[in-house]
């Protein structure tokens, strides 16, 4: 799990937060400091602060997107401008989470991923999936007859079970 953002408290106190629950965590107090770790191995999951100085999470949510690199990521903000949720959702963000960022709150949002990344990755064919603000829509897998794996209803996902 990588961490980015400018303030190194902010950086502490989530990483004792993560590492309490058993994830290993990498901290970075810029973006272009966590794109120039990259070829020592992409994380799983990223945390990054919306506002920074060099490059804010949006820019580099669109720099990984040049590279070809998908990581799930989590915005965290002090500062909430109007619309930029929604710019963060569509460019791929799986959550956006205001500052202070709850630890409980946290935590349900990379549980959240995980439960997705897992549907992904197990029941649904890579070919018929939507994703949408951490929804799974079977729109695709209908029109195309494409049926999801292990599930014969493609309209339910796993909140349903």
């Amino acid at each position: 799990m990588a961490i980015v953002d400018d303030d190194p408290a902010v950086l502490k106190a989530l990483a004792r937060l993560l590492s309490a629950r058993s994830f290993v965590t990498r901290t970075y107090l810029s973006g272009p400091q966590f794109l120039v770790s990259l070829p020592d191995g992409v994380p799983d999951y990223l945390i990054v602060d919306l506002q920074m100085p060099e490059m804010n999470a949006l820019e580099l949510q669109h720099d990984l997107a040049r590279r070809g690199i998908k990581i799930p990521t989590i915005i965290i903000t002090a500062h909430d401008e109007a619309g930029m949720q929604e710019r963060c959702m569509s460019a791929g963000a799986i959550a956006y989470l205001s500052k202070p960022v709850h630890g409980t709150t946290l935590l349900a949002a990379i549980d959240d991923a995980e439960e997705l990344q897992d549907l992904i990755e197990c029941h649904w064919p890579a070919t018929g999936i939507k994703l949408l603000n951490k929804r799974i829509l079977a729109t695709d897998c209908l029109e195309t007859n494409v049926t999801p794996v292990g599930n014969t209803d493609s309209s339910r996902n796993r909140n349903d079970e």
